[in-house]
């Protein structure tokens, strides 16, 4: 009886090794040129005012990849759509380690927006003519950009936050997710071919970080409603509701006085399919 524990225990091991070892992929180069969509008669003028699209990727996955299902629905459907209106737009993918496998960042919610911010700062806001930013966010993505609009919405002078429009997230888990601590678990055992949770810490359901980081988005929203020169930040929050073997379907995607929209579709099926553009 023993002998059949150990070598299951063995053999678990070895897959959750060769697991990790697949994940040891060369890290994305991240380009922080943006997609440019302006007017054709106004190619030769300077522009006065821009509106930039900040897309945020969750974990795990590509900055710009993560974003393409089946066709690239952003070349293809949203850009064409962008077209049509007579104002300049800038659409901007910033990257960010969020592996969790073999020779993952030590890092964590915080480092991440703090990252995202000088990200902003030192590339999108030296740009000519930002005048509005809207940040579109998935999964663990959208924890990131609401931890970096809190933090530089505390500042004495905000550069981003205060020129904020609007935020639209995608199966964003504001309130935890039910995984983080299993997974957590499961992937501390291989801490020494360099798997780290660090990431996982924030998403624990109803721990002290992710409430606090509802709270003090949710005091945000309510002060740039209140704020008659900046005026509000329109927010809309898509969840999934397709069903899966592994996510169990609740309610934490939802967030309180906030407009939910459903999506049928799994986490990491964000495609032209499911998107309403």
């Amino acid at each position: 009886m023993l002998q059949t524990i150990l070598l299951l225990l063995a053999f678990t091991y070895g897959v959750l090794w060769l697991w990790a070892i697949s994940q040891a992929k060369e890290r994305p180069r991240y380009n922080m040129e943006p997609i440019e969509i302006k007017d054709q008669e106004d190619d030769e003028e300077e522009t006065s005012s821009t509106v930039d699209l900040i897309f945020v990727h969750g974990l795990g996955s590509h900055p710009q990849q993560s974003w393409i299902g089946e066709i690239d629905w952003i070349g293809e459907k949203l850009c064409p759509c962008l077209r049509k209106y007579k104002f300049p737009v800038r659409l901007w993918f910033p990257g960010y380690d969020s592996a969790l496998g073999f020779d993952a960042p030590v890092t964590d919610l915080n480092t991440l927006a703090n990252n995202l911010a000088t990200t902003i700062e030192s590339h999108i806001l030296k740009r000519e003519g930002v005048q509005r930013i809207v940040f579109i966010a998935h999964s663990y993505g959208g924890l990131v950009v609401k931890k970096a609009l809190v933090m530089n919405a505390r500042k004495s002078n905000p550069t981003f936050a205060s020129i904020t429009g609007a935020v639209l997230f995608f199966g964003t888990p504001h309130a935890g997710s039910d995984l983080a601590a299993s997974v957590g678990t499961l992937l501390s055992s291989l801490r020494p071919l360099g798997c780290d949770v660090s990431l996982l810490a924030g998403l624990i359901v109803n721990s002290r970080e992710i409430r606090t980081l509802y709270d003090d988005f949710l005091q945000l929203l309510t002060q740039r409603s209140q704020d008659a020169t900046l005026g509000p930040i329109g927010v809309t929050n898509f969840y999934e509701t397709r069903k899966t073997p592994i996510f169990k379907i609740r309610d934490w995607t939802l967030v309180k006085g906030i407009v939910s929209v459903e999506i049928w579709t799994q986490d990491r099926e964000v495609d032209e399919t499911n998107l309403p553009f």
